[in-house]
């Protein structure tokens, strides 16, 4: 596309329907984080 308007809303449009066909899970709240290699890995970002 040749503008950005019509680039985010299609991409809002995207998003809207992911989230229309996902089920919203709890968040997890453990100690320490999540123990599995990705979860430790990303924690090393949001720290």
């Amino acid at each position: 596309m040749t503008n950005d308007q019509g680039s985010n809303d299609l991409f809002s449009r995207f998003m809207n329907w992911l989230n229309q066909i996902g089920d919203e899970k709890p968040e997890i709240d453990q100690e320490e984080g999540g123990k599995d290699f990705f979860s430790r890995f990303m924690n090393r970002f949001s720290d």
